[in-house]
């Protein structure tokens, strides 16, 4: 059973369906930690191609 989370553009209060998010521009991926909470890793070149 997965509890997911769920990305909220701040400006604008629209959802947002991309793992991709940027905090304070850097860009970085969101996703579900295994036991609860949510893992965000910086993405260091844009190939990240382990996701």
């Amino acid at each position: 059973m997965s509890g997911g989370f769920e990305g909220i553009v701040t400006e604008t209060k629209e959802k947002y369906e991309s793992q991709i998010c940027y905090i304070e521009g850097v860009r970085c991926w969101a996703e579900e930690a295994r036991f609860g909470g949510i893992v965000i890793e910086t993405m260091i070149n844009d190939d990240f191609s382990n996701h």
